[in-house]
């Protein structure tokens, strides 16, 4: 994870905005992501991926970000 390492993906949760930088696969899933809720954002750190019949997602104070809800970065970029 370095500094410069440009995000892949975004999703949007008003008023959180996660910025996904990794996905790691393997035997247990992870993803890399900041959390930004207002002025405030977590560091970039690892959150496990869970899988349940509704897609893949991860958890955050209790609240589960599903990866299909995610948008490519580019993408959103270009449509603001």
């Amino acid at each position: 994870m370095s500094k410069e390492e440009k995000p892949i993906a975004v999703i949007i949760d008003y008023p959180t905005l996660v910025t996904i930088y990794e996905i790691i696969y393997g035997i247990e899933d992870y993803v890399v992501a900041t959390i930004q809720c207002g002025f405030e954002e977590t560091k970039k750190r690892r959150y496990k991926v869970y899988h349940n019949s509704k897609g893949s997602y991860f958890n955050k104070d209790n609240k589960r970000y599903y990866l299909s809800e995610a948008i490519k970065e580019d993408i959103f970029w270009k449509n603001i």
